[in-house]
């Protein structure tokens, strides 16, 4: 006898098979293995195989099996084998739902681009998107409780990036890079010299926003790129002075320190060494600019072909070596970026709007903000930041650290009442849900009566629901090891880490997000 199967291959009836099956029904039930259960089983199998039937498929055997049992007086075993059936009748269409999922990632079928940072039809691509289908299911059945499930399956609260959820990432990162380019850092394979010219430490931004973004889901930030690069402004400079000292005159004994402004007047005394000094390092601000612009659109380095997610934000340094950057960035952006001059997609630019600073005609980067707005008519980018504010009130006008800076998604770190207060370097959201409001005013609708009541009820509802969402992924976070992401932590890259307290030390400064 042939028994046909469900995917139709077809395969020779063994009767061991059947009894197994019964047998585990009665076990289910008694918990051992009793004479009775074990001759209900033979008889049920032996009446099967002598139906000598040419060919059999695996539901009717099962019919056969669901009546037998149903004539027997064991009613509660029949039960146990049709919940059994059940289950496993579960457990196949999952699985089969899960492999053409996985099969219409992997082939392109069904490409929606819903990530304009990825290329869905390419080889990582498509690994990607087949990856991250099995990661939120996983996410969804095994990682989190059966409300925080709902919800998102539901389109209540939408769970961001649940691909990452069940790995433990957390969101976005405001990179403190005044301290990772004056100290050098350590990567899996080597360390890294601390910069020593614009030049090379535009290219440590660009690696440092790469190697991070590999150990998050979300965004990562430079929070006053114009202030972070004075120091090594000044280093290429003075470099390009002792050139000029060397070929034009030699009699010079001047050289300039790291502690004093390029647009010293002593300096500017030495004219043609002067002129020349400026003049390339001006050159070299222009060159590492445009190449970490083209960096940042090429170094793909996540999964799908996805190039990091970077945001730098920039315009209120009123020194001459941060006015230079500020400039060279906004000049870039308005170039373009390769041979046709194209929209650069990254990196996300934020330009700080403050007073006395940049926002009237007398201010000293009034003129940085016209350039802005031209390269904004041009671009799209930069965006604007208001960083006079009413809770940013009591900042520093010459302390960078002291007010806000943004991602390009908008994602403000707040005051921290853990203890890092107004800092924002070494913080970042860990994890964000939004609540579907238009869903939530449907129900109002369908349920009757005043709807803005309704509404409102069932907000204050999903807004605690959002609430314990959150918790219990920053508890799933912090449940992980250092040492999934040794470049973030061992470089103190998030703030207030303390390895003997685990990485709870250091995630308890970020925010959650209920959007």
């Amino acid at each position: 006898m042939i028994v046909i199967k469900r995917d139709g291959k077809k395969v020779p009836f063994i009767k061991g098979k059947i009894t197994a099956a019964i047998i585990k029904a009665f076990y289910e039930v008694d918990s051992e293995i009793k004479t009775e259960s074990s001759k209900i089983a033979i008889n049920i199998g032996n009446y099967i195989e002598q139906l000598n039937k040419k060919e059999i498929s695996v539901e009717e055997i099962q019919d056969i099996v669901e009546k037998k049992l149903m004539s027997t007086n064991r009613k509660d075993v029949a039960k146990a084998y049709v919940k059994y059936r059940y289950l496993h009748n579960l457990a196949r269409d999952d699985y089969e739902t899960l492999m053409n999922a996985i099969e219409s990632k992997l082939m392109a079928k069904d490409v929606q681009n819903q990530n304009a940072n990825i290329d869905e039809k390419s080889f990582g691509g498509r690994v990607g998107e087949a990856t991250d289908y099995v990661m939120k299911e996983f996410a969804l059945k095994y990682c989190m409780s059966e409300l925080s499930a709902r919800n998102h399956l539901e389109n209540e609260i939408y769970i961001h990036d649940l691909n990452s959820y069940a790995v433990g990432m957390h969101n976005c990162l405001s990179i403190p890079f005044d301290d990772l380019l004056a100290k050098g850092f350590n990567t899996r394979q080597t360390d890294v010299r601390p910069a020593q010219s614009v030049n090379t430490a535009f290219q440590l931004v660009a690696v440092i926003f790469q190697l991070q973004s590999l150990m998050q889901f979300g965004g990562v930030a430079a929070t006053h790129i114009d202030w972070t690069m004075v120091p090594y402004v000044r280093k290429s400079f003075i470099k390009h002075w002792k050139t000029a000292c060397e070929y034009i005159d030699p009699t010079c004994k001047i050289i300039p320190t790291e502690d004093d402004s390029i647009d010293s007047n002593e300096y500017k005394s030495y004219k043609k060494i002067y002129d020349y000094a400026l003049d390339m390092t001006k050159k070299e601000i222009d060159q590492a600019v445009e190449g970490v612009f083209h960096n940042l659109n090429t170094l793909q380095s996540r999964s799908g072909n996805q190039l990091p997610f970077t945001s730098i934000n920039y315009g209120t340094c009123t020194l001459t070596e941060g006015r230079m950057i500020t400039k060279s960035i906004l000049e870039t952006s308005i170039k373009g970026i390769g041979k046709l001059n194209r929209t650069s997609v990254f990196p996300c630019q934020i330009f700080q709007c403050m007073k006395g600073v940049n926002r009237n005609p007398e201010d000293p980067n009034y003129d940085l903000f016209r350039l802005a707005l031209k390269s904004t008519a041009h671009r799209l980018y930069p965006n604007y930041s208001n960083v006079d504010w009413s809770t940013n009130a009591g900042y520093d006008i010459n302390d960078p650290k002291t007010y806000v800076s943004t991602m390009g998604c908008r994602t403000y770190n707040g005051y921290d009442i853990n203890g890092l207060g107004q800092l924002k370097d070494g913080r970042g959201n860990i994890a964000p849900v939004t609540i579907i409001l238009p869903v939530l005013a449907m129900q109002a609708k369908i349920k009757g009566g005043d709807i803005v009541a309704n509404f409102m009820e069932i907000l204050d509802t999903k807004i605690h629901e959002a609430r314990d969402m959150l918790i219990e992924r920053f508890e799933w976070i912090c449940s992980q090891s250092a040492d999934s992401a040794k470049f973030m932590y061992e470089n103190n890259l998030m703030a207030g880490y303390v390895p003997e307290e685990g990485i709870r030390s250091a995630l308890k400064h970020g925010t959650l997000v209920i959007g």
